[in-house]
């Protein structure tokens, strides 16, 4: 029979998933500031308080980097609750999609995608 957790099991794992989400919240404001023309945290901030359409950095911000961001955490979070899945179905910790045949699938989508259109290598990537 499993053994309740203590208050310092709790505390120590409360502890790691406030670092966890703060590893999250920091990486979603990178991505933000992050680009082919960087901005500071504060002149996010001030562009999204702003609101103005014509501010080049609201527009950036609205249109490019909020979804690129999203869609990173979004893609993310959709892979992390896959691999929970996974291993909840198979019983197994240590269980990763080649166990159930993911990557043999993936190289077979492959390996047809070059067969039929081999005038088109740029096909087989998204096969894949």
């Amino acid at each position: 029979m499993k053994q309740p957790a203590t208050l310092p099991t709790l505390r120590r794992q409360g502890a790691a998933l406030t670092v966890l989400a703060l590893a999250v919240v920091l990486a979603a404001l990178a991505g933000l500031c992050f680009g082919s023309q960087g901005y500071t945290p504060l002149q996010l901030w001030q562009a999204w308080c702003s609101g103005d359409p014509q501010n080049a950095v609201y527009r950036v911000l609205l249109h490019v980097r909020w979804p690129r961001t999203l869609a990173g955490l979004l893609a993310g979070s959709a892979l992390a609750a896959a691999g929970v899945l996974l291993q909840a179905v198979l019983n197994n910790a240590m269980a990763s999609p080649n166990v159930i045949g993911v990557n043999a699938g993936a190289g077979l989508a492959a390996l047809c995608a070059a067969a039929l259109w081999p005038a088109h290598p740029n096909a087989v990537q998204p096969a894949a």
